[in-house]
């Protein structure tokens, strides 16, 4: 017996070394004992199920190891449901079924309910499609419901049933993110009348939770109407709050709601095909809000479009601001000058060109143009500002890449022209001659979709079938941005580390402000370890549109 006890030592240890889901379940397999020791390795794991199938075998496997013998299975803390309830093919026929009537015949549903109970550790809830799969079987709102041990609960697919769920739900949430629109991308999230949605409040959802919520993510509702006027019905707790694409007009509604954020993300300005909604005058509701007098106590953190800032006016004091401009049209720049003004950050981030998918852009970036963009502001507050980021997409440009300027488009030093380089006066390095106390530099340039970039940069030539890569994958090599680094570290006389994230190319230099002003290139795990310290880590730019809990790209 003693040796059977250290044998299962060993193999527990064995297990313990695994990384990979699939590895810890083959090990399993290969003995009946090496099974009976895996079960809580696998679980501890976290459990991620993308289809119905995967579904019922986990239903199946908890049954087997767990219900059967009456164990709790307490070691299972993570557990992500993402699939695909909708049949394609019905839903894109011309008679097209209600939504109970696409959902696919699924097994995994009904049998998902008696598992629920046994999952006593369960801290970290991600449910995609959450009404679809509710409908299955609608045993699973009290089932979900009754769970008492959830910290964090992620659902996107919202519907009355959903709803419910968040409202009952016995655990006591600090950290939830609820996406109230549908999950067919870029449709307007307003129009929910049909299912009645336009009738629920969030926050009122959320109201059991009053206690203990600090992070809270909504995404795409309509809260002008429902926000608290008075602090009786407040999340005194919150510090983390993102509302993306939430229609909101009065910033009082949303600091009596949230009274102590310190770390913000809002973009609320509805964006269609490219176009803003006419009727939205944010001249007209700046004013409103400048009748507010009360701002939040100084934030760490304040991810926002440039719009929603100014007519928000939001003047609180803020560390690090980024800050994302629709347009550099002539009122874009007023606003951004005017809300450096209110905010007055220490480390500031412009972003260009994350957002709408169908939203086409031309290139009408120049240098004349970024030297434009802190003209007017006070002397006082440009010194105020010591780290500087600018970080630009062009993945919705329309023009031909060849015919670009990559000067113009990316605010560097080089031109294409006939596919040859021709030297200009470095529209960065001018930008940063008007920031004369910025110390750390950040230039970040996506041409795709972050998360396909790799791919784009890495292919060969004949694989590549988007041509602004090929053309940035051509003339972004090591020299051109060793030559931008040195027209920078010449204008901008206090900077003293440059990061470069072009593609999937990260490049840093670290300044010498000394006689010889000399860059030395450092490598990327220390460059991105200053970078980190320096506390001008890269926001995930996808967010933007379907934005999830606050964090950063590391």
């Amino acid at each position: 017996m003693a040796l059977q006890v250290i044998a299962d030592d060993i193999y527990y240890l064995v297990f313990e070394e695994l990384d990979r889901r699939s590895d810890v379940s083959a090990f399993m397999r290969s003995s009946r004992s090496f099974f009976h020791i895996g079960v809580d390795r696998l679980l501890k794991m976290g459990v991620y199920i993308y289809t119905d199938n995967e579904l019922a075998s986990f239903c199946h496997f908890m049954k087997r190891n767990f219900i059967t013998v009456h164990i709790a299975a307490s070691q299972l803390e993570e557990l992500t449901i993402s699939i695909d309830w909708v049949d394609k093919e019905d839903t894109t026929s011309v008679d097209r079924p209600s939504d109970k009537e696409s959902i696919k015949s699924t097994q995994g549903a009904s049998l998902l309910v008696p598992v629920l109970g046994y999952l006593t550790g369960l801290q970290r809830l991600t449910i995609e499609s959450c009404e679809m799969l509710l409908q299955c079987d609608e045993q699973l709102v009290a089932a979900f419901a009754a769970l008492t041990t959830l910290g964090e609960l992620n659902v996107t697919g919202f519907g009355l049933l959903t709803y419910q769920v968040i409202a009952d739900v016995r655990s006591y949430l600090c950290k939830i993110y609820v996406d109230c629109g549908y999950e067919i991308p870029n449709q307007p999230a307003e129009n929910h009348t049909s299912q009645g949605l336009d009738l629920l409040d969030p926050l009122q959802m959320l109201c059991r939770h009053q206690g203990t919520l600090q992070e809270v993510t909504i995404h795409a509702a309509n809260m002008t109407a429902r926000l608290p006027r008075t602090n009786d019905y407040a999340f005194a707790q919150v510090h983390i709050l993102a509302l993306k694409r939430c229609y909101v007009r009065e910033r009082e509604l949303v600091m009596n709601a949230f009274p102590n954020v310190n770390w913000l993300e809002m973009f609320w300005i509805e964006v269609s095909n490219g176009q803003e909604d006419p009727s939205v005058n944010v001249d007209e509701i700046r004013a409103v809000n400048l009748a507010f007098p009360m701002q939040w106590a100084p934030l760490d953190f304040v991810y926002a479009d440039v719009d929603s800032l100014f007519a928000l006016a939001f003047k609180s004091r803020v560390h690090r601001l980024d800050v994302a401009l629709w347009e550099l049209e002539a009122i874009d720049i007023e606003h951004l000058r005017t809300v450096l003004a209110d905010v007055q950050p220490r480390h500031l981030v412009v972003q260009w060109g994350y957002w709408d998918a169908f939203r086409e852009l031309s290139v009408e970036i120049s240098p004349e143009l970024l030297g434009q963009l802190f003209a007017g502001v006070e002397e006082r507050i440009i010194n105020e500002i010591t780290h500087f980021g600018l970080d630009l997409g062009l993945k919705n440009l329309i023009d031909d890449p060849a015919l670009y300027t990559v000067c113009a488009a990316s605010s560097c030093c080089t031109h294409f022209a006939d596919n040859h380089f021709h030297d200009n006066k470095d529209a960065v390095a001018q930008l940063l001659a008007s920031l004369p106390r910025v110390r750390c530099f950040a230039f970040r340039l996506h041409a795709v979709s972050r998360e396909y970039e790799d791919d784009f940069a890495n292919a060969t030539p004949e694989d590549r079938e988007d041509d602004i890569v090929e053309v940035l994958a051509a003339g972004f090599d090591v020299e051109i941005l060793a030559a931008l680094a040195a027209q920078i570290a010449s204008a901008a006389r206090s900077v003293t580390l440059l990061c470069f994230f072009v593609m999937s190319r990260r490049v840093f230099w670290r300044v010498a402000r000394d006689a010889s002003g000399s860059l030395t290139r450092i490598g990327e795990e220390e460059g991105e370890h200053l970078m980190a310290a320096e506390g001008i880590l890269w926001h995930c730019p996808s967010k933007i549109w379907w934005p999830r809990n606050p964090s950063h790209d590391e």
